[in-house]
C-alpha cells in the first residue's frame, strides 16, 4: 500500500527556526569564547544549547505523532473502502 505522507509545514518551519537558532547561538559562542576575559558564563550557553536540543527533539516527536496518525487514518480509510478483503476488525483499530 502506497500513499504520500507529508510533513506539516508549520512543524517543518518550527524545526528550521529551532535549528537556525541553535546554529546562531553556537556561532555566537565560538566568537565570544575568544574574548578575554569571558563576558558570558559558559554554563549558561551550554544550558541554552541543551534547551534548543530539547525543543528540536520535541518538534520531532510531535512531527512523528502527526505522521503516525496520518498513516493510521489512511489505513483505516483503505480498509473501510475495501471491505471485500475479509477484514472484520475495523472497529478494533485505535485511531
Amino acid at each position: 500500500m502506497y500513499f504520500p505522507l507529508e510533513i506539516n509545514e508549520q512543524l517543518a518551519n518550527a524545526m528550521r527556526a529551532a535549528a537556525e537558532l541553535k546554529v546562531t547561538i553556537s556561532s555566537f559562542w565560538c566568537k565570544e569564547k575568544t574574548i578575554v576575559p569571558l563576558r558570558v558564563d559558559i554554563s549558561r550557553v551550554e544550558e541554552l544549547d541543551e534547551i534548543l536540543c530539547n525543543v528540536i527533539n520535541r518538534i520531532a516527536e510531535i512531527t512523528g505523532d502527526v505522521l503516525a496518525d496520518d498513516a493510521l487514518v489512511e489505513s483505516k480509510k483503505r480498509i473501510t473502502d475495501n471491505p471485500d478483503k475479509g477484514i472484520d476488525f475495523i472497529d478494533d483499530l485505535i485511531i
